[in-house]
């Protein structure tokens, strides 16, 4: 018999520092879904998970790749930081990550682009030449 019943989660009640990689193929990102207390999809974030004691954000995002997907990445430029963030994880349940195009995020009725600061992130690294300068320009903020 399969549990129906649905988790209301929370964030927890300590400051938890996560490190998040933008992986991209095309102009398309991965993330995750972000469901809200009923299971609809209210956003999308780039995959990524805790900071442990004594590691860098690099190190992370290549670790919770290794762990979560079974791949080795590479970081290409310095980390960016966001601030007063909550995810919606932690308890165990698997997510679902797809390619998704930011350009169709933060649409009205559409699905939000998570964390709030992420797209000011994007838009300032194509403009500075970074990493994601070959991108497709993220438009709409």
């Amino acid at each position: 018999m399969q549990d129906t019943a649905i988790h209301r989660w929370r964030p927890a009640a300590g400051i938890r520092f996560k490190a998040l990689g933008l992986h991209w193929r095309g102009a398309a990102m991965l993330a995750a879904a972000v469901p809200d207390d009923d299971g609809r999809i209210k956003g999308m974030r780039p995959l990524g998970g805790s900071v442990n004691f004594g590691e860098t954000a690099q190190a992370a995002v290549i670790r919770e790749f290794r762990e979560e997907l079974g791949i080795d990445v590479q970081t290409t430029g310095a980390a960016d930081d966001v601030n007063r963030i909550a995810f919606h994880e932690g308890n165990g349940t698997l997510c679902h990550a797809s390619w998704v195009d930011p350009h169709t995020l933060d649409l009205p009725g559409g699905p939000a682009l998570y964390p709030d600061g992420l797209r000011g992130i994007i838009k300032r690294k194509q403009q500075a030449g970074g990493p994601m300068s070959g991108r497709p320009p993220v438009t709409g903020f």
